[in-house]
Order: C-alpha cells, then structure tokens, then sequence
C-alpha cells in the first residue's frame, strides 16, 4: 500500500539535509517514544519505517537515486500508478487519499499502524482520520480483521488509540484556530470512538476534560450566530443552563469543570449579554434570581428595564422596582430606583431615592443640570436618558441600534393609561429607602436647599381601618425635555404626579411653580386644601374629626400633666350598642394614667429581679467554695523526689514521621532523593487506587505536577476505574543546581508494574509491566522536599 510520506518527511529534515543533521534527527525521533498505551508491534513498526528512512538517505548512491525518482514524482503531470507488495485493495483504499503532484512511499501492511503514528507525529490528523476509518470500517478487503496487518486484537486497539489521538489533537488544533463548534465535534468523535470500543478511559478522560473546557468557547460562538439559526442559538442557551446548573447559579461555588473561577464566569456572563435580546435575558436571569442571587437579580433588573422603556410596558419597570427594593438593603442602587420611579412617574419617590445615593459623579451632574429648578428632576430625566442609551441598551442584542428618548416614552397613550392607574404610593415603599421620622426630612444634612420638603404619610392599612387620608388634589406637570432642563409647555407629554400626598395642613412654600400650575386646566387646578378620598366607597371625614381621632388612640406628652378631671372627661366615651350612645363610667381605678401604672409595674419587677439574681450569685459562691475546698483536702502529698521535667524539650525523644523528608539544609543525597520518590509512588497509588485518596498527593507534589496528576485521579474516579500498583526505584543520579540550593534534578529507574480495573473487572489490554526512566524536578519549599514537575525519558 502507499501513503502520503517520503523519507525526509519521515525524519522531519529537508531535503538540503546533511550527514550530520540525519544521524541526529534518527537518533531524536528513535528517543522520541509514542504514548505508553501503544504495543510493541506498533512501536516496532515505527522504528522500521524511521530506521529504513535513515539507511537510505545516509546511503549517498541510494538517496541520489531517491532524490530522482522524489524531485520527478513531485513535478511530474500524471501520477504514476504503483504495484508494490501490498495487496491491490490497500492500494486502491489509499489512492484516493493521494494528491498529484504529493510524494507517496510504498509501505508493507503490517507497517500500517508505524506510518500513522507518523502521519500523527507531522500533524496530519485529517489524513490519519481518513486513513484509519477506512481500515476500521466493515469493508471486508481492507479490514484489519485479516492476520496480514497483524494480530487483529492488538491490531484494532493500536488503531482505535491512533484515531482517538488524531480527535483529541485535531479538536486541540481547531480550538487554538477559534473553530470552537469543529473542535467540539472532532472532539466528540474521538469520545464516541472510544466508548463503542470500551478502550482507554484514560484518553477519553482527556477529551472529556476538554470538552468541559471548551464549553464556553462553544456557547459564545453559538449564541453570536444570527437570528435565522434558531436552532443553534438555542443549543448555545441550553449549554449556558447545564453550566449555571452544575455552578449553582451564576456567582455559586460548584465546579462545572471548565476551569473558570467566579470572576472569569462573571465575565464570561457579561460578555455573551451583547448576544442576548432583552426578553431572553429577563427569561434567563429572573429564573436565576429566584435561586437567590444578587447578580442575577441585578441583570434581571437591567433587562427588565430596557424592555419595560423599549417596549413600552411600564408594568416591567414596575417590577424592576420591586426587585431593586430587595436589592437596596444591601448595597447603594438609590440610583437606578430613582430613574424606575422617574418612569413610573413618581416624582417624589425619585428625589427621595436620589438623595439618598452616594454616587458622587452621576449626582454631580444631576445638581448640575438642576440650576433654577426647585428639585433634580431636569437633571435626573437627562441623566436617566443618556444612562438608557449608553449604559443598557449596549448590553442587548436588539436595543442596540435603538434610540432613548423620555419625550416619546411619556407620550405613548399605553404608558400614559397605565401611569393613571397607578395606586398611591404607600409609606411602606419608601420605607424600603428611608426612615422618616416625624419633624425630619427625608435627605441626608447635604442635601441642596432646593430638595423637596418630605412630610410623613401614614399606611393605607392605617387609612382603611380608622379614616382616610387627607391629601392634596394631584397636581399633573406637563413638560418636555428641551436640551438640559424641563419646560412647561401645554402640548408638552405629561406625566402624573400622584405621589405628593400630605397629612394636615402644609408649607405655604409649594415645591412646584406657580408657571407650572398655571398650565394646568381649570378643573385640575384646586386649592391644596381641597379633601380628596383614596376610596370611592368611603366618604373623607372632615379635618376635625380626624383630629380627635388622632387624640383619642395616641395621647400626647402634655397629658401626664393634665388634672384628673380632664382624664375623667375624655374617659367617658360614646358606644353605640343599641342604637343609642350612652356614657360608659370606668371604675376609679381605671382613672389613673397608664404612664403611670407601667412605671410602677417596672419598679416592682427590677425589685424582684434584683433580689433572685442576688440568690443565685450566693448559691453559686457557696458551691464553688465548697468543691474547691474538697479538692485541696482530697489532694495526696509527693513523699519521694520528684524528677525535674524541663518544659522546653520533651521528656522522651519524638523521632521524626517517616511520610515526609525532613533536609533543612545541604544539596539533596540520593538517599533522600529516592526517599522522596517512593513517597511519590505510594502516593500516586493511593490516589488512582481503590480509595482515590487525592490528599496524599498533596503531601508530596507542588505546582504543575499537583494540577494534573490531580486531573487524572478525578478522571479515573469519574469512569469508575482504578489502577493497582507495584514500582521499584533506583537513583540514577541527582543533580543539585548551581543557581538554587533548593531546586534539584533527579534521574531514577523506575519498574512499574500496573494492573488497570474498569467496572471492577481487569483490563488486561491496558494493563502493563514497564522499565521507565524518568526525571524528576525537586523543589525544598519550607525545609522539605517536594517534586515539581516529571517526565518519562524513555
């Protein structure tokens, strides 16, 4: 059969090359051993095709004439067609594969396996795919069933191991190139390969690793196709949910395996957002909100607000608001309540929020563009508009081309119709920003003096289960954004201010202007006086009633100094329970002042706790004596003498644990030296053994060794497979470094003898018996030793 190499490339020398350049080439590629898990057949047939490769090219007579025949075969028209002793349907399964004008070598067919080890040493992992699912396959002419390939048990598993290389590297290849989805899919090649054999845990455990790995790769490169690929943007949202599943939320702590901290996913998030419309980001995130999770519930808010603006839905802003009053007990977001409340048309609600905010930039350009204006709303709405269009619109896939503009919002008639059905703003919601006491505003001492003046307002509970409240007629402004300010204007989109409602009389001050109100129409412009009802089934009792009920379920300070008199009269209280109000006498007991009564209740029961903690302290005394003094008697004299025990160094001498090696100071000995490897290998049998016990590991390696070795433990405890070990060690020799009298190299022989179990059953085909040389890099860290790093020599 022929196949795509000549003898230069089989070497990896050009064809310039001299005497000295092929001996040292076939020397490096005979050192340069495959995997371990190959046979020696496969190993044997290699070191032919590179020890014939070297005979004839070191030979001057036999490489001029090869040089002839390869500079011919390269430049000629038509490609010659070959006969060699491979048999004519090797041939032909393999002449497709030829390119014209490629130089092709003659190989017998139990080489096949040498020369794709070959190929995949060069890096054609395409050709080597090619050529082994060829042999692979059912075709009974070139199956490597028949004996002329070889022993086909051996045979089959030396190809399987060659094409789940040629996966692995080519998925490797394509995921440096950017080709996320092509490395996916070589990648699951080599896995389903693999698990329909039953071969090498150990290599699909390296493919699964990557998969895991490239996930994220995968999920940007999906989601960033177009819109028309509905499939496979949903693939890439459904690859993003099995990760957040197995993380345990976005900002969680569970290990998906692609090796992302919670900072690199956090970015990783961010990231794919430019991907994702505003509906799939609410979808997405408010379902991770509810695991809770702060992040989430702060992008949900995010989209939740881009889509209430851009869509016109003011009921998402809405409940954006809820979820930032969740969000405002645990970190400053005063600022994007206020531009919710701004769009929800809650003025009030929006300064107080906004004064409230120590975000020192955003507020600076707020007040600067809230000259002449007796509050921040004109900066605010020209803050809100510009945060919209630079700062949340970017971050969704259809909103980035669109325009914020407040004016067309507030115009829209379904904005308009939902902002008049609002409820009135209760205290329990600003309560979520701010306690306001009574005869205290609600901004902080450096707040600008043309803030507005915030009065308490009681609950509705309080409304519906005693009286209603008495409040100002709403006031509605009707004004534009024209540059940096607001401007009344009458044709202007308005937008309902019903969040103004006071209790009793208030400021002959108004915080709005008197060209404001001079706008408004006729029937809206009522004196702030004027009675309104919050319910329509309830009609407003008047100012004076509403008073005295005030007085009568509260009583004032100035009570405690009122004659008994006074307290009689306002005791005798009207009920009706026959139809008929008759005065109801309280018995003279019941005339005494509460106050009064609770102070001399408190007295009385800061007496009697005093006088039972006095009783315990006692008791608890007389106890502790008592013991105390049975000890001191019940304690025998030391007749003999006493030996004198030193507290600085122990009585007995402790030797030193024979785990760890113990070498302050010095070069490293080869007694030391082996010491520390055989702790390795005890190690690494603990941890790939039954058990997989991976905190030995830890004793005994440092970075990078620890990382992957501690990859390969989780890989083989995840396939439900384990090895048991048997090694013998001999130093070879250990060199000291003349830089570092820490760091050290050690050349060893090492025998080992490993049996490989899957599924609690031997396998006897990966299992092995080797000679290995290998050579350890050895670091003293805190006056032990430790290996850093290995590798196996040959």
């Amino acid at each position: 059969m022929r196949i795509p190499l000549d003898y230069y490339r089989i070497l990896g020398l050009p064809i310039q090359a001299n005497a000295t350049q092929l001996s040292q080439a076939h020397g490096d590629r005979i050192l340069q051993l495959p995997r371990r898990e190959y046979s020696e057949a496969a190993i044997k047939s290699r070191k032919q095709l590179l020890d014939e490769a070297y005979a004839v090219l070191s030979d001057p007579e036999q490489r001029q004439s090869y040089d002839a025949s390869f500079l011919a075969k390269t430049y000629e028209q038509q490609p010659e067609q070959h006969s060699g002793s491979g048999s004519q349907a090797s041939t032909q399964a393999t002449e497709g594969l030829l390119e014209p004008h490629t130089p092709s070598l003659e190989i017998r067919d139990e080489q096949l396996i040498g020369s794709l080890l070959i190929l995949q040493e060069l890096g054609e992992y395409e050709i080597v795919l090619k050529l082994g699912q060829t042999y692979l396959g059912a075709d009974s002419s070139t199956s490597i069933d028949h004996r002329r390939f070889g022993e086909p048990q051996i045979v089959r598993a030396d190809l399987v191991l060659t094409l789940g290389i040629a996966c692995l590297e080519l998925g490797r290849e394509q995921w440096q190139q950017g080709q996320y989805e092509n490395a996916a899919t070589a990648l699951e090649t080599g896995q389903e390969l693999l698990l329909k054999e039953g071969l090498f845990p150990a290599l699909r455990g390296e493919i699964q690793a990557d998969l895991y790995k490239l996930r994220p790769y995968r999920i940007l490169e999906l989601l960033a196709l177009p819109e028309e690929n509905i499939a496979k943007r949903r693939r890439g949202l459904q690859k993003l949910q099995d990760m957040l599943q197995e993380r345990g939320g976005i900002d969680g702590t569970g290990d998906d395996q692609s090796g992302l901290s919670i900072d690199d996913f956090l970015r990783f998030i961010q990231q794919l957002r430019v991907y994702l419309s505003c509906a799939q980001q609410q979808t997405l995130f408010e379902a991770e909100a509810k695991r809770p999770s702060a992040v989430a519930t702060y992008l949900a808010v995010y989209a939740l607000l881009a889509r209430g603006f851009a869509q016109r839905k003011p009921a998402l802003i809405s409940r954006a608001k809820q979820m930032l009053m969740r969000l405002g007990k645990r970190q400053d977001v005063h600022l994007e309540q206020s531009v919710c409340a701004l769009l929800l048309g809650q003025t009030e609600e929006a300064n107080r929020a906004l004064e409230l905010s120590q975000e020192y930039e955003p507020l600076a350009f707020i007040r600067e563009h809230s000259q002449g204006s007796p509050d921040l709303l004109p900066g605010l709405c020209l803050y809100g508009e510009r945060w919209l269009q630079k700062s949340v619109f970017p971050h969704f896939r259809d909103l980035r081309e669109q325009k914020a503009s407040l004016k067309e919002y507030f115009a829209d008639e379904q904005v308009q119709a939902y902002l008049e059905q609002l409820p009135q703003s209760s205290a329990d919601n600003s309560n979520e920003w701010t306690v306001v006491q009574s005869g205290k505003k609600a901004y902080p001492r450096s707040a600008p003096s043309n803030s507005i003046t915030e009065t308490t307002v009681p609950s509705k509970s309080a409304v519906n289960g005693q009286y209603s409240q008495d409040k100002h007629n709403n006031l509605a402004n009707e004004s534009v954004v024209s540059g940096s300010r607001w401007q009344s204007k009458p044709e202007a989109a308005t937008i309902t201010s019903n969040r103004q409602a006071t209790v009793g009389k208030t400021s002959s001050n108004s915080n709005y202007s008197s060209a404001a109100v001079s706008t408004l129409p006729a029937a809206e412009r009522i004196a702030p006086s004027t009675p309104t009802s919050d319910f329509a089934f309830t009609s407003p009792p008047d100012e004076s009633v509403s008073r005295s009920k005030r007085r009568q379920r509260q009583p004032r300070k100035s009570d405690d100094l009122a004659p008994t008199n006074s307290l009689r009269k306002d005791s005798e209280l009207k009920i009706s329970s026959n139809g008929q109000g008759q005065p109801l006498s309280l018995p003279p007991a019941s005339l005494k002042h509460p106050s009064e009564q609770s102070k001399s209740l408190k007295k009385v029961r800061k007496r009697i706790f005093f006088g039972i903690l006095c009783l315990l302290a006692l008791g608890l005394t007389w106890l502790v004596l008592s013991q105390l003094n049975k000890a001191l008697r019940g304690t025998p004299k030391l007749e003999e003498e006493q030996p004198l025990i030193g507290l600085a160094e122990p009585p007995v001498t402790i030797p030193e644990s024979g785990s760890r090696i113990l070498n302050p100071e010095g070069p490293l000995s080869e007694e030391t030296a082996k010491q520390v490897i055989e702790i390795w290998l005890e190690a690494k049998s603990l941890a790939y053994g039954r058990e997989h016990n991976l905190e030995e590991l830890e004793e005994i390696l440092v970075e990078p060794a620890l990382s992957y070795r501690r990859q390969g433990a989780k890989t083989a405890e995840q396939n439900n497979s384990y090895w048991l070990y048997n090694h013998a060690v001999v130093v070879n020799s250990v060199v000291n470094s003349d830089f570092d009298v820490n760091q050290a190299t050690v050349d060893a022989a090492v025998n080992e003898d490993a049996q490989y179990y899957q599924e609690g059953q031997l396998n006897d085909l990966a299992s092995y018996n080797e000679n290995l040389r290998v050579r350890y890099d050895l670091v003293r860290q805190e006056g032990m030793w430790f290996i850093q790093d290995m590798a196996v020599i040959r």
